[in-house]
């Protein structure tokens, strides 16, 4: 029998340092009831456990975990190439936070127009996203946008699921189409997604190094360079994508959130977050809808860290 990498449910745990070199994230397609190839969770690959030890983990919280085979043909040597992938850059993705360089830009008060609302997120972020859009009073009056990594395949039918369970329009951020109030937009391509002054969507092969496509940095770091204005939350997941684009945008007047380590599956990402001081507040996942609610209704003003 040969064993092929099985994508599973692991138990929640911080991100530190290269203790977890031998687990790669896939990605997440949530809960059952997803539609499509969406249907069970991917979380944490391990190639090299046993199956005893996958019987175990079934067992995590008390809820039985699926676990997904790749199987044969082009789409599963696709996610195994993935997986690869990430397992070859799992040691890049923890090299010490740079601070990235921001330049000072005008205060924001002069700023006006419709306010945007970031979202980042990785393993376990699926569910964190449907619990802030849950707690959303409809219709809101802001855009949301979101990067979650996630394989492309299994991107459409996790727009489907996240619109089933909050309710919401949940599109594909497509190349020159505008963010739009009352609407979720989440990056769906292989490339970068970014964002101009005029809320119009691009997409970007750079940084061509990324160990994420798209990556929750390059979205966040093309806001902090436009006049749009809003909240930020980077959420659960492993490594640091997300981290120096949260910082930017809180050193250009945004507000900014990190989910903690309790409610976190992997307290990477935010982790990384609070750790270069990008967050303001650090919340429970179901604190930061409310919390976002509340930080757009106040004035935005010029943060300096």
């Amino acid at each position: 029998h040969r064993h092929r990498p099985a994508v599973r449910v692991s138990r929640p745990r911080h991100d530190q340092g290269g203790r977890d070199a031998g687990h790669a994230v896939a990605g997440d397609a949530t809960r059952r009831g997803l539609p499509g190839p969406c249907h069970r969770r991917l979380a944490v690959v391990d190639g090299d456990r046993d199956h005893r030890d996958r019987r175990q983990d079934r067992r995590v919280r008390g809820r039985p975990s699926a676990v997904y085979d790749p199987g044969d043909g082009a789409g599963g040597d696709r996610l195994r190439a993935k997986i690869e992938q990430i397992r070859r850059n799992q040691r890049l993705d923890m090299k010490p936070l740079s601070m990235p360089i921001v330049s000072k830009r005008e205060p924001l008060e002069t700023k006006s127009g419709m306010p945007i609302v970031l979202l980042g997120a990785s393993t376990g972020g699926p569910q964190a996203l449907a619990t802030i859009l849950r707690s959303f009073k409809q219709p809101i009056n802001f855009s949301v946008v979101i990067v979650q990594h996630l394989d492309t395949a299994f991107v459409p039918g996790f727009r489907s699921w996240l619109s089933h369970e909050t309710g919401f329009l949940v599109r594909a951020a497509l190349p020159g189409d505008r963010a739009v109030a009352g609407c979720v937009s989440v990056a769906s391509s292989d490339r970068h997604l970014q964002i101009t002054s005029g809320g119009v969507f691009i997409e970007t092969d750079i940084p061509t190094d990324a160990l994420h496509k798209p990556s929750v940095d390059a979205l966040m770091l093309s806001a902090a360079s436009t006049k749009l204005f809003g909240v930020a939350a980077l959420l659960t997941g492993m490594g640091r994508d997300g981290a120096a684009g949260l910082l930017a945008l809180r050193k250009s007047g945004w507000a900014t959130i990190a989910q903690d380590a309790a409610t976190s599956v992997v307290w990477g990402m935010p982790g990384a977050a609070v750790q270069c001081l990008a967050a303001e507040q650090v919340l429970a996942i179901d604190q930061i809808g409310p919390a976002i609610q509340i930080a757009l209704t106040r004035k935005p003003k010029p943060n300096h860290v």
